[in-house]
């Protein structure tokens, strides 16, 4: 099985494959994970900030406001259905203690849990929060598979 690895600020997505989509050390940023089995299609976005100064074409999903907009309509043009869309969020670690103005990854979180209800989408799961950075597995017969770097622990969502 191929694995396809997210860097910050980009996303992939996948049709009908057995492959996995993998993402590490997030950090304060915010991992999208979304799933439509009906239509074979998986995809795994990587967000970093709650808003950019301005766009960079090499990160096309940097921030919050812009990247879940552009994630879910690629999912959309190719193929994938709003109803049968499965939706996981994970990551937004908070490392010091601050007020939430100041809480990247909880704005990061917040942003993208309104775009998610504002549509109607099927959150199905989410594991944020926390002074832990997490890297993610997926894929498309399997949920999410959370991994907190030095605990050899694995959580299945």
């Amino acid at each position: 099985m191929k694995e396809f690895e997210v860097l910050k600020g980009d996303y992939r997505i996948l049709k009908g494959s057995d492959e996995t989509i993998v993402t590490k050390n997030l950090g304060s940023g915010l991992c999208v994970c979304v799933r439509d089995t009906k239509n074979g299609l998986l995809g795994l976005c990587h967000l970093v900030v709650p808003k950019a100064s301005e766009r960079d074409d090499s990160f096309p999903v940097f921030d919050c406001s812009e990247g879940i907009r552009i994630f879910f309509n690629t999912l959309l043009d190719r193929g994938a259905q709003r109803e049968n869309l499965e939706i996981w969020l994970i990551g937004s670690g908070q490392f010091l203690e601050c007020p939430n103005v100041f809480n990247i990854g909880a704005q990061n979180y917040s942003l993208v849990k309104r775009a998610i209800e504002k549509n109607g989408l099927n959150l199905k799961g989410e594991h944020v929060g926390g002074p832990f950075n997490k890297s993610v597995r997926f894929s498309l017969h399997h949920g999410p598979v959370v991994t907190v770097p030095g605990t050899k622990k694995e959580i299945m969502l």
